[in-house]
């Protein structure tokens, strides 16, 4: 099963319903491999149909709206062993006093940006969602809402740059 090895969220608005993630997000997913959604993406979190409030978790809309976006998703080519040990991932207590694991910005060289198809990003979106701990009704109809959204074919990406990612705003969300 999909684990999410972050904290949750922390997004900021930077106009209406549009918000800017502030920290790289890390998932394990159901094949083992590990996906990132780095900080500062631009997303509208419309993937998440109930909107940015505390009674949803946002992390597999940010996934889902890089995969959507530039039809690529971004891979580590290291082991969690590796980020552990590196201290690149690494407990934090955060402002309520919970202990989370936060995720450093990595080496360029650790990313690896794969083409994705349209069904393995909701698929993925899926992994990430249920690893949130939603319940089985509103995973599947969150599901059944991006696996009918099709916009994604009528979108033509550039890519995403790696050289950008960590340093500043990145995301594909037209103006809203």
């Amino acid at each position: 099963m999909a684990s999410i090895l972050t904290g949750k969220a922390r997004i900021e608005q930077i106009k209406a319903r549009l918000w800017k993630t502030l920290d790289n997000q890390l998932v394990e997913l159901d094949d083992g491999k590990l996906l990132i959604a780095p900080r500062y993406l631009v997303t509208d979190n419309n993937s998440n149909p109930f909107g940015d409030n505390d009674l949803s978790d946002v992390r597999a809309s940010h996934f889902h709206d890089i995969g959507c976006a530039y039809h690529q998703l971004i891979y580590l080519n290291v082991s969690l062993g590796f980020l552990l040990l590196k201290g690149y991932l690494h407990p934090y207590i955060n402002y309520n006093g919970d202990t989370i694991n936060v995720l450093e910005d990595l080496p360029l060289e650790y990313l690896e940006i794969k083409p994705c198809k349209y069904r393995e990003v909701n698929k993925i979106f899926k992994q990430i969602l249920k690893a949130s701990g939603e319940c089985k009704a509103k995973v599947n109809l969150m599901y059944w809402a991006v696996c009918h959204n099709f916009k994604y074919f009528f979108d033509r990406p550039e890519g995403i740059k790696k050289a950008v990612l960590f340093k500043g705003e990145y995301g594909n969300v037209k103006n809203i």
